[in-house]
């Protein structure tokens, strides 16, 4: 967290402890959702490969079907 903080840049987590010690130190923080449908827009990941991650966060993640409903249709465009 102390390396992020330093260079500025924000911390991927999905853990829950770890995302409110970074609200509460001030630490930009992203989740894997917004990691994978950011690096997806940015042209980094091809829509395959995207969906494929999104198919594996909806396995082992803890996320709710609106969330990743809601990631699906930003990678396929609708």
């Amino acid at each position: 967290m102390l390396l992020a903080k330093n260079k500025g840049s924000p911390l991927a987590t999905d853990d829950g402890p770890t995302i409110k010690a970074c609200k509460i130190l001030d630490v930009k923080f992203t989740t894997a959702i917004h990691f994978l449908v950011g690096t997806y827009e940015r042209g980094i990941l091809s829509k395959d490969i995207a969906l494929a991650k999104l198919e594996k966060l909806e396995k082992y993640g803890r996320y709710s079907s609106r969330i990743i409903d809601d990631a699906s249709r930003r990678i396929k465009g609708g």
